[in-house]
This record gives C-alpha cells, structure tokens and sequence, in this order.
C-alpha cells in the first residue's frame, strides 16, 4: 500500500513538474514583444451628438470655441450658444471641458471617447435671492457626428 501511495505521490509530482516546465521554459525575454502603437484621440474637430435622457445636445469643439445646441427629447431646438471654452486632456480618450454661457450657465464635461460617454455638470445662475442652487448632473451617450475642423458657424 505504502509502494502504491509513493507511486501515485510521484507520478503527481512529475505531472506538476512537467506542467511547470512547460509553462516557465518559455523564453519571452529572448522575443521582443511587438510595439504597441497608441492611437491619439482627439477632441479638436469633433462634433458629438450628447443623448443625455432629459435632453440632448449638439456639441463642435475647436481649439478655441465651442458652439453648441440644446434640444429636447422630440428634437426642438431649446438653445444654441458659442463660447469659448477651457479644455483638459486627461489621456486615453478622456477630456474635461468647461465653459460659462451668456446667462451665466457654468457647464463641465468629462469626456469619454472611448467608451462614448459624457458626464454633465451644469449650474445654473440663481433667478432670485430666495432662489435654490441645483446643480444638474447629466450622464450621456455620445456618437461622434463629424470629425472634421469645420469652419465656425455663428449661431
């Protein structure tokens, strides 16, 4: 019984051995791995159409001015603006972007081009004193509409 236990225990041993071998006795170091080529997103040029649920948006970013449309659920305009907006590059596809509109509407986007997506913050001015602050926070899905450095249109 003892010879039968030492037998199996071995032959355990060397299955575990082989599939160790097999496995470390790879030699990735000698093969130099392939360079991985990154792709360089850009948000400059872009026109993205922004389906936040409540709302949608049309949105131009340029280097220097962003214009933009509001429109409802059923697609009627609800606004249109041009302003000059400050932009961060947060890499891999990921941007945040900030402007104040005319009546004082302070707006951030956190820019996903990746994964297509916009997260909105938007506060808008008080009316009056007695006025409540809401900040709105709108979650999106972007589609990329035009990809190209349009010259600006004045809405």
């Amino acid at each position: 019984m003892k010879k039968l236990l030492g037998l199996i225990a071995l032959a355990v041993g060397v299955f575990l051995l082989a599939r160790c071998t097999s496995h470390s006795g790879e030699n990735t170091a000698s093969t130099p791995a392939a360079p991985v080529e990154e792709v360089l997103i850009e948000l400059f040029g872009k026109t993205l159409f922004i389906d936040y649920g409540t709302m949608k948006a049309e949105v131009r970013y340029q280097s220097d001015s962003l214009y933009w449309k509001t429109f409802t659920p059923e697609k009627v305009l609800t606004g249109e603006g041009c302003e000059a907006p400050s932009y961060g590059e947060l890499g891999d596809g990921r941007f945040f972007v900030s402007w104040q509109e005319a009546d004082g509407t302070a707006i951030s986007q956190f820019i996903d081009l990746k994964e297509n997506k916009v997260l909105a913050n938007i506060l808008a001015p008080l009316k009056s004193k007695d006025d409540v602050r809401k900040p709105q926070v709108l979650e999106g899905a972007a589609a990329v509409i035009s990809d190209a450095a349009a010259p600006p249109v004045h809405p």
